[in-house]
């Protein structure tokens, strides 16, 4: 049987109180031998047996009743399951997404969920089985021996809560007899990323194992992130301009001004690099173009950063890239036709070839001229 209230157990100690009066009560009564009540000294004897049997039943009622009005505000409740020794399971999961790496009350939030993650642990007995895991985006499961967990140097994914709890559903598998929870220790923020959609229905966590959260996240945030860098294509030809679009979101409470904003361009041998300045209120969203014109051909690795001192430093680079294309030269190979262009067997490829670097504005407003196809 376990309690809810485990401190009301101290009024437990009001028991003593009706005993205490009773004791107290039995020396005031004073015996005083008269020889006129000598004849009523049997009678006398036969009553007070009575009332003796009637003083310690109304002793052992009042101490009840005491005890019960304690374990009433204690309120006790009995488990679904009767425990035993040995099968009893607890399996914690310590989120180490991006976010922990916030600053906290022991350095930084994932060092807080380390300490909470150990003293939920501290009510279990020796027998007890205990299994740890990390989890952001995905689960990694610790090692079996693990007491304290080591945390890591960075915290860079972002939360899957669906992920945690399908390991943790598999591992309850495993465990059928034991009387099993599991505890969560996480921010409960998914600051800078972007949750997926996801079926909970598909889940299939059993309803009989409780789940208990634990918050180490704080109130209130100061963070300006990246959320999304998107490019006009991935592959843009030689002729076009290369342009980027990213969005900052502001998650703290107060306004970001004049924040920079730099995006650079790098193929290898050459950078191509801009800058910007942008303001964000608090709770809103903001959208940079960044346009580096004609660039050469070839693969250009783009680094996009915002220069702030923020809580969470990780969401405030983003990294993408973008191919230049080179001009396909294309050679027509004709087997041998008449001189006539329009009679040979080239001539629907080569006009296909050629309106294909046309807009549809312009094929409408301008007649395609074939080039003469040589014989090979």
């Amino acid at each position: 049987m376990n309690v809810v209230q485990t401190s009301f157990l101290i009024g437990t100690a009001a028991v003593a109180i009706p005993v205490i009066v009773h004791l107290l009560s039995r020396f005031q009564v004073r015996r005083l031998e008269l020889g006129t009540m000598r004849f009523l000294h049997e009678v006398i004897q036969d009553g007070a047996q009575r009332r003796r049997i009637r003083r310690w039943f109304l002793l052992m009622t009042r101490a009840l009743l005491l005890l019960l009005l304690a374990l009433l505000f204690a309120r006790p409740f009995l488990s679904k399951q009767t425990q035993r020794d040995g099968d009893r399971l607890r399996i914690v999961l310590i989120d180490r997404s991006a976010s922990m790496g916030m600053p906290g009350q022991e350095g930084r939030l994932l060092d807080d969920a380390i300490e909470a993650a150990v003293n939920s642990t501290t009510n279990l007995g020796t027998d007890a089985k205990i299994l740890w895991a990390w989890f952001d985006r995905h689960v990694e499961p610790m090692p079996d021996d693990t007491v304290r967990p080591v945390a890591p140097r960075a915290a860079v994914g972002d939360t899957n809560y669906i992920a945690a709890l399908r390991w943790a559903r598999d591992r309850l598998d495993a465990f059928p007899d034991s009387a099993a929870d599991v505890v969560l220790v996480t921010d409960l923020q998914q600051s800078g990323f972007g949750a997926e959609a996801v079926e909970t229905e598909s889940l299939a966590f059993p309803t009989d194992v409780p789940v208990r959260v634990i918050d180490v996240g704080r109130p209130a945030a100061n963070n300006l992130a990246i959320t999304n860098a998107i490019a006009t294509s991935t592959t843009v030809k030689a002729d076009q301009n290369v342009q980027l679009t990213v969005t900052l979101f502001n998650y703290g409470s107060l306004p970001f001004e004049e924040v920079p904003a730099t995006a650079a361009a790098f193929n290898g041998t050459r950078t191509v690099r801009l800058k910007k300045s942008v303001n964000v209120q608090n709770g809103e969203a903001e959208e940079i173009l960044f346009d580096f014109g004609k660039l050469p051909p070839g693969t250009w690795q783009v680094t996009l950063a915002v220069d702030v001192a923020d809580d969470l430093a990780v969401d405030n680079r983003r990294f993408t890239a973008v191919t230049v294309a080179e001009p396909i030269r294309i050679m027509v190979l004709d087997s041998g036709s008449s001189g006539d262009e329009a009679e040979a067997k080239s001539y629907f490829l080569v006009a296909a070839l050629q309106q294909a670097g046309h807009s549809d504005e312009e094929s409408t407003t301008q007649e395609t001229s074939v080039p003469p196809v040589g014989r090979f």
